[in-house]
């Protein structure tokens, strides 16, 4: 993958690359290894990112939290790139899932959590440890869906954050391709505002969508965005 942007004067930034992730899979397991998702950032047993608002999901019942999540991305030097290796492991409805991060500044990522699916509902937990700062982590989340309405809960605890971080977000289908969706996010660091926004997605056919939403960010300012994402 390579990847260019447009910055705010409307000039378009160098474009960055993506270093290469392998993935297998025999029967229930699946072993990622490379550029790939870590345990809380691939979903597999935790719902970290909730219903996102925006065009570029520019809110999070996660956002502002500070644990070291990793996952795909691109970059101008793949040294940067942290290699993960990710074992997951699903019979029915229950996940367990392992994985080892060896960061770009030498430290070392530790991430093994557990799902559980059922009916409408799932809930899931992770646990963590950085060892370049010695800092543990938790996080946890329940979800699920009420007739038209979804849902998704997320708890977080890291030590190098004050207080516990907690977010919220809702999506609701007004009809067959249109939902509303709310997020609240609060990341547990003093002085910090909550996020809290509101958005929509229509789907428009062929896998195109408008998206957009407007809402605070934890630094207390005013954010927006409209467009459509294609695929």
């Amino acid at each position: 993958r390579f990847q260019t942007d447009d910055n705010a004067a409307g000039a378009s930034t160098l474009a960055n690359r993506s270093a290469a992730g392998f993935a297998v899979s025999s029967g229930g397991f699946r072993l990622d290894v490379g550029h790939v998702s870590d345990v809380i950032d691939s979903g597999d047993v935790v719902d970290y990112y909730g219903y996102g608002v925006g065009l570029t999901s520019f809110a999070e019942q996660s956002s502002g939290f500070g644990l070291p999540v990793g996952g795909f991305g691109t970059s101008a030097d793949d040294t940067t790139i942290a290699p993960t290796v990710k074992l997951r492991y699903t019979a029915g409805d229950f996940t367990v899932a392992a994985s080892y991060t060896d960061d770009a500044t030498g430290g070392e990522e530790y991430q093994v959590g557990v799902g559980y699916n059922f009916g409408n509902y799932s809930a899931g937990i992770a646990i963590g440890n950085e060892d370049s700062t010695d800092f543990d982590f938790v996080v946890a989340s329940f979800g699920g869906e009420i007739g038209a309405l979804a849902f998704s809960i997320l708890v977080a605890d890291y030590d190098g954050n004050a207080d516990t971080a907690y977010g919220l977000s809702v999506k609701y289908d007004i009809g067959a391709a249109t939902d509303i969706r709310f997020v609240y996010s609060d990341n547990g660091t003093p002085g910090a505002d909550e996020t809290i926004a509101i958005g929509f997605r229509h789907s428009l056919g062929g896998g195109v969508s408008l998206r957009g939403g407007i809402g605070q960010n934890n630094a207390g300012n005013t954010v927006a965005d409209l467009g459509v994402q294609f695929g």
